[in-house]
């Protein structure tokens, strides 16, 4: 049985044909396959894309989406709620109503995936927006 170079799990292989046949092209787990493409989005991803992957404190992964204009709530992640995130190296404020969950970071990806924000209460963005700059997406 084929193991995962990243985790070293055994790859099941239920996925269909297609799945099955990248995973073992790339000798890696569905899970740890997810990631290495989380992975490609988090490097490349800057500040005031119209879709932005972040890592919260609690190294949960968010997609950040631009809102297009007259979208239903309910065709928005976590149905239009609005997000408030700080960004740990600029200090930027970021607030987003289509934000999409991606899970959270397996333990053997964490020296890769590392938090770029931190997630905020509504009444902490309110206080520090008055000295800090506001994305919004």
């Amino acid at each position: 049985m084929t193991q995962c170079k990243e985790c070293g799990n055994k790859l099941d292989l239920h996925y269909g044909e297609e799945t099955n046949n990248l995973l073992l092209s790339k000798k890696l787990c569905f899970t740890c396959e997810y990631f290495a493409n989380v992975l490609t989005r988090y490097i490349n991803g800057n500040l005031g894309d119209d879709k932005l992957t972040i890592v919260d404190e609690k190294y949960h992964v968010f997609v950040l989406c631009r809102t297009p204009n007259n979208a239903p709530n309910h065709f928005l992640g976590y149905n239009g709620q609005q997000f408030y995130f700080q960004h740990n190296q600029t200090g930027t404020l970021i607030t987003c109503g289509n934000v999409w969950d991606n899970g959270t970071v397996p333990q053997h990806y964490r020296n890769r995936l590392k938090p770029t924000c931190t997630q905020l209460y509504k009444e902490e963005f309110d206080t520090l927006k008055k000295n800090h700059k506001v994305l919004s997406i």
